[in-house]
């Protein structure tokens, strides 16, 4: 999030960090100017989902999945609408073609979520797709 929001600094758009209001080991970077405390990791989660427009994923571990998961989860319910997700680093070919290969039903939502190995491929797909 750090690397993004640097990205953003010189920008005049609002750089939101979602925190957990409990968790103390965690401040914002010094990139975030709004920030939003929520009550849980799940709040925190939904949060996160209900603001974006497009989602770039990057290489994460167990939250980094649930977020792409909850996102897969809710656009295929049409709970959220359809939107744009790019996931950037190897590790997510994998992750997604086990998605598709276990879920035939998942793959309607497949054409808003791509696999990107180049961060210019990954940018240009966002920005014609939002």
């Amino acid at each position: 999030m750090e690397a993004a929001l640097k990205g953003a600094a010189n920008s005049t758009i609002n750089k939101t960090g979602i925190v957990l209001k409990d968790l103390k080991i965690r401040n914002c970077n010094n990139y975030v100017n709004n920030v939003v405390k929520t009550n849980s990791y799940i709040d925190r989660l939904m949060k996160l989902i209900s603001i974006g427009d497009a989602y770039v994923i990057f290489p994460g571990g167990t939250g980094t999945h649930l977020e792409i998961a909850a996102l897969m989860a809710l656009m295929q319910r049409d709970i959220i609408k359809i939107k744009p997700v790019a996931c950037f680093g190897d590790q997510w070919n994998e992750v997604l073609q086990t998605i598709a290969f276990y879920s035939e039903s998942a793959i309607e939502v497949f054409d808003s979520i791509k696999h990107f190995s180049d961060p210019y491929e990954t940018a240009d797909f966002i920005i014609s797709n939002v």
